[in-house]
């Protein structure tokens, strides 16, 4: 799962011309209880030479004790995007890493929460959306003429006052509606908080919760895709948690994608096995 020895940076002084479409896209993912996302996205060119981009997110559950931990996954998979949930920021302070432009969220004097989105300087990142109460961001990244909208997210939880539940899904709807008025490409990272169930995920041994249904009535409105139930998706569950003898497993960590961005995805991982973990 070295998926960094596949990337080739860019040259932003002399960008390659690119073709009318994504020919190929290939993502890996990792998640969370210390689990890491990863993906990577493949441009073909006129001269028939690639652009690999990979991602590399996480519920981080707080950062800052699990700094060393987190500096040790990006060097090692050497991804183009990361996207991390639950900073647990609690005030402004900085987060460098070298070749990357890093957004983040504060959440001052409230609990959990926060979020990451770090790119390289040479997809030209730049910030769309800071939505604290939220827990929303929007960046974008750039290749040659085409821009990509990165949707960072975490969701509410399932006993969450009715109206902050539908703010936060209202809001995702509305970026990805911006997003696609843009002509841009889609990518949802998100810890959603939210249950589909088997009938939408194979091997998800869980009942579909009502966070569940209200994320997918924003995606089929929009024609969005769950890459975690993708043929070319390794792994379900994305969050465990023992209680006393009681194991909890469950699959509520998605990447969605628009159906241009579908028709790249080449493969995808969760980390199950917790190879990755912060």
């Amino acid at each position: 799962m070295a998926i960094g020895k596949h990337y080739k940076s860019m040259d932003t002084s002399n960008k390659p011309s690119v073709a009318k479409s994504f020919p190929a896209i290939s993502i890996t993912k990792s998640i969370k209880n210390r689990r890491a996302y990863s993906r990577k996205y493949k441009v073909q060119n006129k001269s028939n030479s690639s652009i690999l981009l990979s991602f590399l997110g996480t519920n981080c559950g707080g950062l800052n004790l699990k700094r060393e931990s987190f500096f040790k996954l990006v060097n090692n998979f050497q991804p183009s995007i990361i996207t991390l949930q639950e900073t647990k920021f609690y005030q402004v302070g900085t987060v460098k890493l070298h070749g990357y432009q890093v957004f983040k969220t504060v959440r001052e004097g409230r609990n959990g929460g926060g979020l990451l989105t770090a790119a390289l300087f040479s997809l030209e990142p730049m910030l769309i959306t800071s939505d604290v109460e939220n827990d929303i961001m929007t960046t974008q990244i750039n290749i040659a003429s085409f821009k990509i909208r990165i949707i960072n997210g975490y969701g509410p939880q399932e006993d969450d006052d009715d109206t902050i539940i539908m703010n936060f899904w209202n809001k995702i709807e509305a970026e990805v509606i911006e997003a696609k008025n843009e002509g841009c490409f889609i990518m949802i990272e998100m810890d959603a908080n939210a249950k589909v169930g088997n009938s939408v995920i194979q091997n998800d041994h869980n009942s579909m919760t009502d966070n569940g249904r209200k994320m997918l009535d924003v995606l089929d409105r929009n024609g969005l895709f769950i890459a975690n139930s993708s043929g070319k998706c390794k792994g379900t569950i994305t969050r465990t948690r023992q209680f006393l003898d009681v194991t909890e497993q469950s699959a509520i960590d998605f990447i969605i994608l628009c159906e241009r961005m579908k028709e790249l995805l080449i493969w995808m991982n969760i980390d199950e096995a917790r190879n990755d973990v912060l």
